[in-house]
């Protein structure tokens, strides 16, 4: 029995041997595999990465992949700009924490035109595309411009998005532009008609706004860029990129023209700073400078008699101490 059970031993011995030799050999065999097959490995591995870097500088360098980065660089320059042009008339652009609850006639002017309607036909103190809306009592145009109306939450809403569109924000800036110039006390001087440069605000408005609305549906008939099969097609891709180019030329000349109203409305602050500065010199020129230094000379000889007049009777005083 002992010799069987030593017997045991050996031949778990020797098979636990084989097997750990077993393990030791195949390790060295993958370790010596490895290190055969890695040039060849980090061969693959780099021509993959040429092959990834050559197809992305070729959709780089594909027509309309340029046109997208144009597009997107342009978008952000003329929000810029039109952030630039509300800062310069003391506007900004609404946030949901900090919505008026209420819109100046211009601004609902060119809502209603972006929409659609008629701001001349809006009803008046009644419900209308507005949903709170409170028209002023007067049904003229002038009324209508100078009145503020009331915004329920998805009016707000709908302007939000008009001043956050590319094209939208165009009459959003222009609306708030001539919202600034009409405030002028100085635009109802007759200065502007004497020397024929009044502005028509209503019509530079409206024709902004109308512009704008066009261009966006230019926009929308575009469509989106060629894809599949159509990508690779060079004369679709030259037309489609030819078109998209013609259009963001017009939509920097509307900003060119929001630009110009916008120094437009700098004219005006000047001319009312020179007004008020010319009220204040009239005001002041009015009095009579003779009459001042008459009076002053007066005030100094009374000055005088009154202080002799006080030293004489602390003198008479002084004698019955």
């Amino acid at each position: 029995m002992v010799k069987l059970g030593l017997i045991l031993v050996v031949l778990v011995a020797g098979v636990f041997a084989v097997s750990a030799a077993a393990t030791l050999l195949w390790s060295l065999c993958a370790m010596l595999a490895a290190l055969i097959l890695a040039p060849f490995q980090h061969g693959t591995a780099r021509r993959q990465q040429r092959i990834a870097r050559r197809r992305r500088r070729a959709e780089d360098a594909h027509p309309l992949a340029q046109l997208e980065r144009r597009r997107r660089a342009g978008r952000i320059d003329r929000q810029a700009q039109c952030d630039e042009l509300l800062a310069d008339v003391r506007a900004r652009r609404w946030t949901r924490e900090d919505t008026p609850q209420k819109a100046h006639g211009y601004l609902v002017l060119a809502w209603d035109q972006w929409t659609g309607n008629e701001f001349a036909d809006r009803p008046v103190r009644s419900s209308g595309w507005f949903s709170s809306q409170d028209g002023p009592a007067d049904d003229s145009l002038p009324a209508r411009l100078a009145h503020d109306y009331v915004l329920a939450d998805e009016d707000k809403t709908a302007l939000r998005r008009l001043q956050n569109h590319s094209l939208g924000q165009f009459p959003w800036v222009a609306a708030q532009i001539v919202h600034r110039i009409a405030g002028r006390p100085v635009w109802e001087h007759d200065f502007f008609d004497e020397h024929a440069v009044r502005l028509d605000l209503v019509d530079e408005l409206t024709a902004i706004g109308a512009r704008a609305r066009a261009l966006n549906a230019q926009q929308a008939q575009l469509g989106p860029a060629p894809s599949g099969d159509l990508r690779e097609d060079p004369d679709v891709v030259d037309l489609y990129v030819r078109k998209a180019d013609l259009i963001d030329e017009a939509v920097d000349q509307l900003l060119e023209r929001v630009s110009a109203l916008a120094s437009y409305a700098e004219m005006v602050d000047r001319v009312q700073a020179m007004h008020r500065d010319q009220r204040y010199r009239a005001r002041l020129e009015s009095s009579d400078d003779l009459e001042q230094m008459v009076e002053t000379e007066v005030d100094r000889h009374e000055s005088a008699r009154v202080q002799q007049a006080a030293a004489d009777s602390a003198a008479a005083t002084a004698l019955f101490t």
